[in-house]
């Protein structure tokens, strides 16, 4: 079974994280969020239904503030934040499905590395 592109590239930066851990120290961290009737919301909150998120951008880039992120070590870790996430999404019925999304979720990890020797 082909695991897909998303499952191979997080096993390709865990496993670089490991082969470098002598050198650098890696911390990543992801979030979810969907984006339903243009409105953001947190899929890894307590309440997703009550986050109403923004995109905002700075000189650092586009970003959105209030979005958790939660540190992951593993593929594994990586899916189960996703199964969690799944549980906040939006759905409604429609003629075609009868438990459609009609909405969009996003996956965002962030690695942050640091030198062992420069700091």
């Amino acid at each position: 079974e082909d695991p897909g592109v998303n499952a191979r590239a997080l096993e390709k930066l865990f496993a670089i994280a490991e082969e470098k851990a002598d050198e650098c120290e890696l911390t990543v961290r992801a979030s979810c969020l969907e984006v339903y009737c243009e409105t953001l919301r947190d899929l890894l909150s307590k309440k997703p239904n009550e986050s109403n998120l923004e995109i905002k951008i700075d000189k650092k880039g586009t970003f959105v503030p209030e979005l958790i992120e939660e540190s992951v070590t593993s593929v594994a870790d990586v899916q189960k934040l996703i199964a969690r996430s799944k549980k906040g999404r939006s759905t409604f019925a429609t003629n075609m499905n009868e438990h459609s999304s009609r909405s969009h979720s996003m996956l965002s990890v962030t690695v942050e590395t640091r030198s062992r020797w420069t700091g």
